[in-house]
């Protein structure tokens, strides 16, 4: 074909060579420079580099959950996808059956978008647990609020109900001990020496060794915090003769539980068995962090906690819903590439806030992600 034959385009310069021996003739007859519709041969390789024979090549998969055998205890918020792990017709497995293959001269690696449930629950197993002692003593117990969606209200209502047992509000027209698998808002103390709350009349008595709470909304006139605050926060008494200390730094649980209720995440003594929290109460979800252990830390950002994380998807839906995530333009041209590595496993986790496990009650998650690989590891020589 004509177009797949050379020739050389003689300049001025090549005519007045008039030393020129047989011998570079030849070989300056051989380097050629233009195919005959008069193309140049560096503007076909350079097309032909760009979009055929690339140094850099780029492979975008999509995980999504719910196409995977699920058995009890799988964790759509902590999982492991194997490239090259099949399951035979008819047996189950905890790990993840793919399609994929095994990726090698990994570079580089990010997320492109995902659809991600925010938490169905705001109160959930990210921050329902109370840690406290008594004051002279180092026994520790524990309040353990069931997982459910809260109002400022049924968080205060909650201390109100304990050792499996449930005290209604008199408007319920009930006196007598309820059942909680009839109510879904309800405490448990792991504080043996506490007694059971009472009505009396229409008056309800909190039970001895017990913590109650009482929500100041924004237009009340009761009671004030001793730091100046007026509303939009929890009072949180004790029932008891002794002080109290609220252990709301124990661990990264307990300190999500004190954002929940507007508390600093440190030690707090109760003063005449009270506590007022120290800033607005926050129920709401910020942001869940997606870490993969397999992907070099060069390659991810460093949150606070000193984990290394893929990407902080903004949580901008409301609890329940499902957000449709995708990254910004802008972020994407600033990716940073890393050491050139196998890939034939993602061990995927989702962190909250407080850096523990996310609790979306393991609604399904899709994922689509982006592999770079380099296919002329001579570049990096």
């Amino acid at each position: 074909m004509q177009f797949n034959t050379f020739e050389v385009i003689e300049t001025s310069s090549d005519e007045s060579e008039s030393e020129t021996s047989e011998e570079e003739e030849e070989v300056q007859f051989t380097k050629q420079t233009h195919f005959m519709n008069m193309t140049k041969l560096e503007d076909y390789e350079k097309n032909r580099n760009r979009l055929y024979t690339k140094d850099i090549l780029r492979k975008r998969i999509v995980i999504d959950s719910h196409n995977y055998f699920q058995p009890d205890g799988f964790n759509t918020s902590n999982f492991t996808v194997l490239f090259d792990f099949d399951t035979p017709p008819g047996q189950g497995t905890s790990l993840v059956t793919t399609n994929y293959d095994i990726y090698h001269n990994v570079v580089g690696f990010r997320l492109v978008r995902t659809t991600i449930r925010t938490p169905p629950y705001n109160v959930n197993s990210t921050n329902n647990i109370i840690k406290y002692k008594k004051v002279g003593s180092d026994t520790i117990y524990t309040i353990t609020l069931n997982k459910g969606v809260y109002n400022m209200d049924n968080l205060a209502n909650v201390f109100q109900k304990y050792q499996n047992s449930y005290f209604p509000s008199v408007e319920a027209g009930a006196s007598t001990q309820v059942n909680t698998a009839t109510y879904a808002q309800y405490a448990e103390y792991t504080d043996d020496t506490l007694t059971n709350g009472i009505y009396g009349g229409e008056t309800y008595t909190q039970g001895t060794n017990s913590i109650s709470m009482v929500f100041i909304g924004e237009t009340s006139n009761e009671s004030a915090s001793t730091n100046g605050n007026k509303a939009m926060l929890f009072e949180l008494t004790y029932h008891g003769t002794e002080e109290i200390t609220i252990l709301w730094d124990y661990n990264n649980i307990t300190r999500g539980t004190a954002r929940l209720f507007g508390f600093l995440p440190k030690e707090l003594t109760t003063v005449n068995q009270k506590l007022y929290s120290d800033r607005t109460p926050d129920v709401s979800t910020h942001f869940v962090d997606l870490s993969i252990p397999e992907i070099p830390s060069i390659g991810c950002k460093r949150n606070s906690s000193g984990r290394d994380i893929v990407e902080r998807i903004q949580l901008k839906a409301g609890h329940g819903e499902y957000l449709h995530y995708g990254i910004n333009v802008d972020e994407s041209k600033t990716q940073h590439y890393f050491s050139p590595i196998t890939l034939h496993r993602l061990n995927i986790q989702l962190y909250s806030v407080n850096n523990v496990l996310y609790d979306a009650n393991n609604s399904d998650v899709s994922y689509e992600f982006e592999i770079t690989m380099i296919k002329n590891k001579k570049l990096l020589l």
